[in-house]
């Protein structure tokens, strides 16, 4: 199975762990498997950061820009995570790159997978 997965990023090469996921610069889309990825696209972000943390507007703007995304992929999540999380799988990889952030991803392609098909779902946190 593929998904879509968007990695937070203020630079392009590594995720952002400094501020949370709504407060990228840039998300960078790939196309992915248990054995492949692919670039897709990059998402510049709009600002709705300038919104406060927690913001339902804010959850509702990110949800809009990232329409058709799989998995969201940061260093953290703020308190719109119980909104993000009914719409997209939330990934949290305690990795600095984006590509040690996918390594990340494969190796746990099954638990992603589950949490997709879960009607409950929960963050995924990988070690």
């Amino acid at each position: 199975m593929q998904l879509l997965i968007a990695f937070a990023t203020d630079d392009e090469k590594n995720l952002k762990n400094d501020g949370h996921y709504g407060d990228a610069a840039y998300y960078m889309v790939y196309r992915m498997t248990e054995d492949d990825a692919e670039f897709v696209k990059k998402i510049e972000n709009p600002k709705f950061t300038e919104r406060m943390h927690g913001d339902p507007e804010k959850a509702k703007g990110m949800s809009g820009l990232l329409k058709g995304i799989d998995v969201l992929v940061g260093g953290q999540f703020g308190k719109n995570i119980t909104r993000m999380i009914e719409k997209f799988v939330c990934v949290i990889p305690r990795v600095q790159t984006i590509e040690e952030a996918m390594e990340k991803v494969r190796r746990n392609y099954d638990k992603i997978i589950f949490e997709k098909n879960n009607a409950d779902r929960k963050p995924v946190i990988i070690k």
